[in-house]
């Protein structure tokens, strides 16, 4: 690590230098010995979980961190690599981001555990976004990117607008269990094995999930697409509209998965939104239908210039069962009574 960092401060890189975070009282040690006059790591994890239920936090604090650290499997790092890290970060002049800080402010009593990580190491869906929000703080704070604008990035608004859904969390959720039935969670590897089969999906999107997880051919788009498909049948155009955007997040360069997400926004009435995701679909795609819906919402939003041009556009792409709807609605326009005010 020295030598990378060496060479970045050699070129004037700029680094941003993380410490590590990991699940300390949400999950026993792996394995505990009694060796060279310490207690056994599960021990020592005991001691801690009554402190924690005495309310002594801080000595609860200390002790889980120990009895991580005593685990003789040695999956979660040690405190003192963020010792190294913190020296390093001083050293070579980087951008320190104070991770441990940020994790154990966002969890009861300090104490890191289920609330922010999925097993030993891997942070959920919550700690993925604090540890987004450090990164990006402290990359606003140094102004490598340049000065700020002023405003402020919400992370609850990204939570609720990045692309996941249900579908997400349950496949998330069954490779988790399938990775706890094995070796180091369990000695008993049965567990794993017999996931698989004796699993009993709870809800058809569960199923769906559970599918993927053990189908390594059936990809999260089918699942996704298959789930969207079912969600607008039974009139469910929230969520199917949630589902083409999730699609949109995982490949933005795909303009059926726009053309999907406006055809939902416009059962919604979201007409402005709706009329941006139409006209990113045509960067990627030329189409009849993507320019006769954008015809219609002009002709909705009282843009008649708009809506002749989208329309004579339509016509031009339009198959020949489908060039009479556009004609009809250009005649309308021909002889409506234009309002100055309302043309843009």
């Amino acid at each position: 690590m020295s030598d990378i960092l060496k060479k970045f401060q050699e070129e004037n890189v700029p680094v941003f230098f993380s410490e590590m975070v990991s699940n300390v009282n949400g999950l026993e040690p792996f394995n505990s010995v009694s060796a060279d006059g310490l207690e056994p790591a599960i021990d020592v994890y005991k001691k801690a979980q009554k402190a924690e239920e005495n309310g002594d936090f801080e000595n609860a604090l200390e002790l889980y961190y120990k009895a991580k650290d005593l685990d003789c499997i040695r999956f979660r790092a040690s405190e003192e690599v963020n010792n190294i890290i913190n020296e390093l970060a001083d050293q070579y002049k980087t951008y320190k981001i104070p991770m441990l800080s940020w994790f154990q402010n966002h969890s009861p009593n300090k104490l890191i555990g289920n609330n922010l990580m999925t097993e030993h190491v891997h942070p959920n869906i919550d700690g993925i976004f604090i540890m987004a929000q450090a990164f990006f703080d402290e990359i606003k704070k140094s102004q490598v990117a340049g000065a700020s604008n002023g405003e402020d990035i919400s992370m609850e608004y990204y939570k609720k607008n990045w692309g996941y859904t249900e579908i997400d969390s349950l496949i998330a959720y069954h490779r988790i269990q399938l990775l706890k039935g094995f070796w180091p969670f369990t000695n008993d590897e049965t567990m794993g094995a017999n996931y698989k089969t004796k699993y009993r999906p709870k809800s058809y999107s569960d199923s769906l999930a559970f599918t993927a997880m053990k189908n390594a051919d059936l990809s999260l788009d089918e699942v996704r697409l298959d789930l969207a498909r079912k969600y607008e049948k039974a009139g469910q155009i929230e969520k199917a509209y949630k589902e083409y955007e999730a699609l949109i997040r995982t490949n933005p360069y795909l303009a059926v998965n726009y053309r999907d997400a406006a055809n939902c926004l416009l059962q919604l009435s979201d007409l402005p939104l709706a009329l941006n995701y139409f006209k990113k679909s045509l960067e990627y795609e030329e189409s009849f239908f993507a320019n006769y819906r954008i015809g219609e919402i002009y002709l909705l939003m009282g843009d008649y210039n708009n809506a002749i041009s989208s329309f004579e556009k339509s016509f031009s792409l339009a198959p020949d069962d489908k060039k009479v709807n556009v004609l009809q609605n250009h005649i309308q326009l021909l002889f409506m009574p234009i309002k100055p005010n309302r043309l843009k």
